[in-house]
């Protein structure tokens, strides 16, 4: 889509355009005394008022770290009694899965002793021998 304007190729004319908008041009007349004027009248960086110095140990500073050396340690401790619980509801579920295999091989034991004297009576009897 190439056209040609004034003996140069060019896409479109908006090229042209920029280029003549984007275009080094020399400054006008009194340009640099224009600025110098202005900024004689509005005053330069250097002239502005500093803002009033801040004390070196304000009060609420102090306070901020206060407040965060509380929340610091109300979070660790609630952390801490957290993992507390979960260690002593550990522990009773281990009591009580050994109590659980303490009365479960009793009970065991006993219908093993019970099955035993069956065997017993059985060739007391004459009849066949069940234990092995």
């Amino acid at each position: 889509m190439e056209r040609r304007i004034e003996g140069r190729t060019s896409m479109s004319g908006m090229d042209d355009e920029l280029r003549e908008a984007l275009r080094r041009r020399s400054p006008s007349e009194g340009f640099a005394d224009r600025v110098m004027e202005r900024v004689g009248r509005e005053g330069s960086v250097a002239e502005m008022p500093k803002p009033a110095p801040r004390p070196a140990n304000p009060w609420w500073r102090m306070m901020a770290i206060a407040a965060s050396i509380l929340l610091l340690l109300s979070v660790g401790m609630s952390r801490y009694e957290k993992q507390r619980r979960e260690r002593e509801r550990a522990e009773a579920a281990k009591d009580q899965l050994f109590a659980a295999l303490r009365l479960t091989a009793g009970k065991l034991q006993t219908a093993r002793a019970r099955i035993v004297n069956i065997g017993y009576e059985h060739d007391a009897e004459g009849t066949a021998n069940v234990r092995q």
